[in-house]
């Protein structure tokens, strides 16, 4: 479970996914690293001796990607909501929506298809979802599931 270098057609495959389904860029000046788990890292660049030792996970996690998509994670979406402002394909809560969310549930979404999104809630990131066939799934790890986070 070592963690290596991010190859260049991976790295034009995130880079890619994250343009055209964020509107995202992926940013220079740093490195990538993926581990066993196809889970991707990024770190400052100058950090490839981080190589030789036996990590699984190292730097910012950004999200896992398989052979047909790439999925965020919710800490980057923040940092790159942060540095280069909202994404594309967001779908708007409502109040009661976002509870049910929150709360670990599956909830009805008005598009069909399999799309991932930015859920938004009073103009805030609060996950990424993948909408399946009129649901969208949660994603959202149990630790922060509750009543008490809205």
């Amino acid at each position: 479970m070592q963690l290596q270098r991010l190859r260049k057609t991976e790295k034009k495959r995130v880079k890619q996914f994250l343009l055209d389904v964020y509107g995202y860029e992926l940013p220079s000046g740093y490195s990538y690293f993926v581990n066993s788990r196809n889970k991707i890292f990024m770190v400052a660049a100058g950090m490839d001796d981080l190589l030789q030792f036996k990590l699984d996970r190292v730097g910012l996690y950004i999200g896992e990607m398989n052979e047909t998509e790439f999925r965020l994670s919710f800490c980057a979406l923040k940092w790159f909501w942060a540095c280069q402002g909202p994404s594309k394909n967001q779908y708007e809560l409502t109040q009661t929506l976002t509870e049910m969310y929150m709360r670990g549930q599956k909830i009805p979404c008005r598009n069909e298809g399999r799309h991932f999104y930015t859920l938004v809630f009073n103009d805030e990131p609060i996950a990424i979802a993948k909408a399946v066939d009129g649901t969208l799934l949660n994603y959202v790890p149990k630790a922060f599931r509750g009543e008490i986070i809205l």
